[in-house]
């Protein structure tokens, strides 16, 4: 697939990331290249994706529905 049109639908599939405080001060040229760093997942309901305590090892956009806090 040609560059330019990868660049547009990750432009389209991540456009929410422009929302972020830190983000929305970026230039195009830097959220493309964050943007190909990205991956996008999807969890059914009740999955667990981190854990209370637990270090972070990754960065969490929430583009659709809700996460719920479970346990403490």
């Amino acid at each position: 697939m040609a560059e330019e049109l990868q660049r547009e639908i990750r432009r389209y599939l991540f456009k929410f990331v422009k929302n972020v405080g830190i983000f929305s001060v970026m230039d195009d040229p830097i959220l493309d290249e964050i943007y190909k760093r990205l991956k996008q997942s999807i969890y059914i309901k009740g999955s667990k994706i981190l854990y209370y305590g637990g270090l972070a090892e990754k960065m969490v956009f929430v583009g659709r529905r809700k996460l719920e806090r479970m346990g403490l």
